[in-house]
């Protein structure tokens, strides 16, 4: 048995470190993922400029602003049934957008 609070032995040069300092953190995000991440956004950026610009707003406020649909009808001045419209759109061409820039990259 080894104690995760003890130093382990190293080779010459190395700084001596608790086992607990050497091992790798498995919430820490991973290399790839954040590049995925960086490579992820900069694809929706591109497909959000696809949209005509009602659906941007409707994307937006809700998502990045976290506003609910109903508040973004009221922001809006439109009916809660067409920002319901505009949403149903907007998933729909983004989705189709996503798909056309992932399969050519």
């Amino acid at each position: 048995m080894v104690s995760l609070h003890d130093s382990t032995e190293t080779t010459a040069g190395e700084e001596s470190l608790a086992l607990t300092e050497r091992l790798p953190d498995p919430l820490a995000p991973q290399p790839d993922a954040v590049v995925l991440s960086a490579e992820d956004r900069a694809t929706m950026r591109h497909c959000l400029r696809t949209l005509p610009a009602n659906e941007t707003q409707v994307i937006v406020l809700h998502y990045l602003q976290e506003i609910p649909l109903r508040e973004v009808a009221r922001k809006l001045a439109v009916t809660p049934s067409r920002v319901s419209q505009l949403h149903h759109q907007a998933l729909g061409r983004l989705k189709q957008a996503w798909q056309r820039v992932s399969t050519c990259g």
